[in-house]
């Protein structure tokens, strides 16, 4: 197989008969439904520093690997995906410990890139490819904000942080930055990136429905 410019040349090809093996050891690292139960608890107890490393850099070898991995359309892929995504931000809205709201919140952004490589398309793996680059930076902040606040206010617990963003303006500004890019505010890398996501899924209408809702 011939490599798109600026993006990784596949793996293989890959046995058949092991594909799915491939697939179900990457799914660990992604987080994919089912096989994600490492991720929350790893997040709560790790330091905030720890946590931007694993976010950043450790949980997103999972989505490289995808992307050498998958050369074809794959439905099945693209609808972990999709069911990651919501998933995610399911779990994350019934959180109240901001580690554990991030965590769910990077499977549900993982989503969007593993949505974007089941096309197996050149502009697929090329969405994927950006948006990881961008959620590693701002989610990488996020964590950031969140271990602050855990050092200046001694808890998590978002029922305890209210009115902070008058006491710590600076952290107030940042995480706007962070919260913005994550959700896609125009102007942002998350924007491109999910804008990126969306335009090679124009031929998949539920699943692109699916992920706007997550958004």
């Amino acid at each position: 197989l011939i490599s798109t410019p600026g993006i990784p040349a596949p793996l293989g090809p890959v046995p058949e008969k092991w594909y799915s093996l491939f697939l179900l050891a990457l799914g660990f690292k992604t987080a994919f439904p089912g096989l994600h139960f490492w991720l929350p608890p790893t997040h709560s107890r790790a330091p905030s520093e720890v946590s931007l490393l694993l976010s950043g850099y450790a949980v997103k070898m999972g989505i490289y690997g995808l992307l050498r991995l998958v050369d074809r359309p794959s439905p099945g892929l693209l609808w972990i995906g999709v069911a990651m995504a919501l998933y995610g931000v399911f779990q994350a809205l019934m959180q109240k410990d901001s580690k554990r709201i991030l965590a769910y919140s990077t499977m549900s952004q993982l989503g969007f890139m593993v949505a974007a490589l089941a096309t197996g398309t050149p502009e697929g793996r090329k969405a994927a490819l950006f948006y990881l680059m961008a959620h590693a930076l701002f989610k990488g902040l996020l964590f950031l904000v969140a271990g602050s606040l855990e050092k200046i206010c001694g808890t998590r617990d978002l029922n305890y942080l209210g009115g902070i963003a008058r006491k710590e303006p600076l952290l107030f500004i940042l995480f706007l930055l962070g919260a913005g890019a994550i959700a896609g505010f125009p102007g942002t890398a998350g924007y491109l990136g999910k804008g990126m996501v969306k335009a090679v899924l124009t031929s998949h209408t539920a699943a692109l429905w699916s992920l706007q809702l997550a958004g």
